[in-house]
């Protein structure tokens, strides 16, 4: 039955002699005082299948580029783990520790207050095992064998994996124009705000906008900090005010275009990196850095250009006595 069970081997002869095997062995019982046993043996039977568990809480995302660490315990009341097998099958293939070479491999070690009947295990997934896949989820696998005879296995789920390799979805929104007098281009100067969108399938951490950046020619491009120290970067702006935050809509303030060559092209670009890993960049933005563009435009409306010939070259329209008339705009 369940549990304890005792053996005695007696052997009799054809005239009834009797002889009881000597064997002894010890146990400690439940008052933890050692006993010593002579003339049978001990037969423990355990049929409990043993426990096995992990830390994982949440769904493991991840985009390939790193190995997937699980950790937890296994337990067995009676005979104690004998072993812990982590398995997975990705697409059409299975992976699991007990393979040679594996892409799994398992330890386990026993605290200092534990024994084998609770041990703690490690599993750690390579990242080989998802090169094949650009997306899905994936189920991992623990089964937890104990030391009863040929062993009692348990095998449940211990985590849930999604492979995401796509990149977020990044846009930016032009910034409004200093100049609605002009349409060739998109003129900014001072300091201003930025905004846009991320979007991705799996939900976004907060902050998923991580920087921006600014181009002359939409190719290489150099990141914009705030941080002072950044200043002897060749690939870094400073901006002193600069910051950001956001995650499916972001801002961007302090961006400081004084900092930037004047009088010329710009491209503006953000970044943002998804809970797997995945980095995304939206467009670059056109616009053209102009500190003159929106100064206030004076216009006199009752002086005459006689050429660059003439001296005096403006005068008057309505006699030497009349007064200046002009238009700001």
């Amino acid at each position: 039955q369940e549990g304890k069970n005792y053996l005695l081997l007696v052997a009799v002869d054809n005239v009834g002699n009797a002889g009881l095997d000597n064997k002894t062995f010890e146990y400690t019982d439940e008052n933890s005082q050692s006993v010593t046993v002579t003339g049978c043996y001990s037969i423990n039977v355990d049929t409990t299948l043993p426990s096995v568990e992990s830390d994982v809480s949440s769904t493991i995302l991840t985009n390939g580029d790193g190995d997937i660490t699980i950790s937890g315990t296994a337990a067995d009341s009676d005979a104690g783990i004998d072993s812990v097998t982590v398995k997975i099958t990705v697409g059409t293939a299975t992976y699991s520790s007990s393979d040679t070479d594996s892409k799994i491999t398992v330890t386990t070690k026993t605290a200092s207050e534990d024994t084998d009947n609770n041990l703690h295990w490690t599993a750690i997934i390579s990242k080989d095992s998802f090169s094949s896949v650009s997306s899905g989820n994936y189920t991992v696998y623990a089964t937890a064998t104990d030391k009863a005879g040929e062993g009692n296995s348990q095998t449940v789920s211990v985590a849930n994996i999604s492979v995401d390799k796509v990149a977020p979805i990044v846009t930016l929104t032009k910034p409004a124009t200093a100049d609605s007098s002009k349409t060739d281009n998109t003129y900014i100067n001072g300091t201003i705000d930025l905004s846009g969108t991320i979007k991705d399938a799996n939900t976004l951490p907060d902050p998923a906008i991580t920087g921006i950046q600014v181009s002359t020619d939409n190719s290489s491009w150099k990141n914009i900090s705030s941080n002072s120290a950044d200043s002897a970067d060749p690939d870094t702006i400073v901006m002193d005010s600069f910051s950001f935050g956001g995650n499916y809509t972001f801002t961007v303030s302090g961006f400081d275009t004084t900092k930037l060559d004047d009088e010329t092209e710009w491209y503006i670009r953000a970044v943002a990196i998804d809970a797997a890993g995945n980095t995304g960049y939206s467009d670059g933005v056109k616009v053209k850095v102009s500190q003159d563009t929106d100064r206030p435009v004076i216009k006199f409306t009752n002086l005459t250009d006689l050429g660059e010939s003439a001296s005096p070259r403006f005068v008057l329209k309505y006699g030497t006595k009349s007064q200046v008339i002009a238009t700001v705009t």
